[in-house]
């Protein structure tokens, strides 16, 4: 280093015989150990390890002073069923919405976290990895409770005494909130009139059944959950000469069969599930089913004996059948979800109306036999093995009369429409305006089967019918699609 005359100048004497520029030279050194600490530290941290968050609340016990000992547990939430997914998104006016409400059992999984309260009530889980938790508090004596789709944050949660009935009763009753343990057959008798208000658990033991003969009443938009403490038996919930039955915002959770006698029902906003056996029956009962759901089932729903009635807006799948029709004088069957199942729709000695609904992926869409009389509009058969099959029954002669209009088929594996020998009540049946998913006229017979004409033979088959064009747009059955998207949207 060199001065301004130019001499030379060495380190020393650069930086102790100029005090200012010493001075510098300092606070420049302090400046770079300083960064590297700063770079050394934030590099030795663990910047893959998550924050985590604090769940805590309150679990109060009704009547009682000390509230220690119940369990509050942390649950992932179940992972929602992508079909049903789908349908809810595809066409959310019908069924009803699932959710970790409508789906959750903390019995079928394992916690992620658990605690227990002290004697004020009070519980606290640190070090919870982030996301989304299912908060359960349970008791022996009190049952459960749940909170759905927590983040974190302060929980308050109150636990009625367990309600355990077995035996007859009579009177008014209210549950709510309640927690409600069916320990063998109780009954209701026809003077007892029943309250549901908030949200009501109830839970069966092995083959108990609940029969109300009395008046059924859900009000403020109250809810129930039927459980079952086990899925090897059935357990009934049975109502009997209802004038004037109201049933919502009923949720099975897992297996249990629903039975109206003598009834006028309407049912709505509800999730039915039964794998052992049907999960509705109903029985010389006048009917109306809405916004409702029927799952993984053996059989969706019965209906027999009975008129005048009406399911509209429900979704039917994954259950082995869907929906069987006895015995019915008028029926409206409309705008409905049918899928993945061995068989839609089984009619026999009915009236019925069948228009606008969506049956998809089946082995059978509509089965019919017997003395029936229907009519089948404006309907959309897609992917499916046989959508229209008239069945004889025994060896009797049929008496069926059917009308088929305005309905897409699309994708049949094998027929749209298959006649059974010595069904019609008629030499023919009425099949014009529809969209076979083709406009050649050999696919369509390749389509149609008709156990009444002659084998190998050129004879006519005695279904009428035209091939589509597109010239007929307005008419035919591809505008049936449209009415039917429309609805269900």
């Amino acid at each position: 280093m060199k001065n301004s005359n130019g001499n030379s100048l060495n380190f020393h004497s650069f930086v102790f015989r100029q005090p200012g520029r010493l001075l510098f030279f300092i606070w420049y050194f302090i400046l770079i150990v300083n960064l590297s600490s700063l770079i050394f530290l934030s590099c030795s941290k663990d910047s893959t390890k998550p924050e985590t968050v604090t769940f805590s609340g309150t679990v109060t016990l009704e009547g009682k002073t000390d509230h220690s000992g119940v369990k509050v547990s942390l649950y992932k939430p179940v992972v929602l069923d992508t079909a049903l997914v789908r349908i809810n998104q595809q066409y959310p006016n019908i069924g009803v919405q699932i959710s970790q409400e409508t789906e959750f059992d903390h019995r079928e999984h394992t916690p992620v976290y658990t605690t227990t309260t002290n004697s004020t009530g009070h519980w606290q889980i640190d070090g919870v990895n982030p996301g989304t938790y299912n908060v359960v508090a349970e008791n022996d004596s009190f049952g459960w409770m749940y909170v759905y789709s927590q983040i974190s944050g302060n929980v308050n949660m109150s636990l009625k005494k367990a309600e355990r009935l077995s035996g007859s009763y009579s009177g008014t009753k209210t549950f709510e909130n309640a927690f409600i343990e069916i320990e063998e057959n109780t009954v209701f008798d026809s003077n007892s009139q029943i309250y549901l208000e908030g949200k009501n658990f109830f839970i069966f033991n092995s083959s108990s059944n609940l029969t109300i003969n009395g008046t059924f009443n859900v009000l403020n938009n109250a809810s129930a959950y039927f459980f079952k403490i086990s899925d090897t038996t059935t357990a009934k919930i049975i109502f009997e000469n209802q004038s004037d039955l109201k049933l919502e915002n009923v949720f099975t959770i897992n297996n249990m069969q629903f039975l109206f006698s003598r009834s006028i029902t309407n049912i709505s906003n509800s999730i039915f599930k039964n794998e052992n056996s049907y999960a509705i029956r109903t029985n010389q009962t006048i009917v109306t089913i809405q916004n409702s759901i029927f799952k993984f089932s053996y059989l969706g729903c019965i209906t027999d004996q009975t008129s005048n009635s009406l399911i509209e807006k429900n979704i039917f799948v994954n259950n082995t059948k869907n929906l069987e029709i006895f015995s019915i004088n008028s029926v409206l069957i409309r705008t409905n979800y049918f899928g993945k199942s061995q068989l839609n729709l089984n009619i026999i000695v009915s009236d019925a109306n069948i228009e606008f609904n969506v049956f998809y992926n089946s082995t059978a869409d509509i089965n019919i036999s017997d003395i029936s009389n229907v009519d089948i509009r404006n309907n959309s058969f897609i992917n499916s093995e046989r959508n229209i099959r008239l069945i004889p029954v025994s060896h009797q002669n049929n008496q069926i009369e059917i009308t088929v209009n305005n309905n897409n088929f699309i994708d049949t594996d094998i027929y749209a429409i298959e006649i059974g020998s010595r069904t019609l009540k008629t030499d023919s049946l009425n099949a014009i305006n529809n969209y076979w998913g083709t406009t050649s006229e050999d696919i369509i017979q390749e389509k149609i089967y008709d156990g009444n004409d002659v084998p190998l033979s050129n004879e006519k088959k005695y279904v009428k019918y035209k091939p589509f064009s597109f010239s007929e747009l307005d008419t035919v059955g591809i505008i049936g699609l449209h009415k039917t998207l429309s609805l269900l949207l």
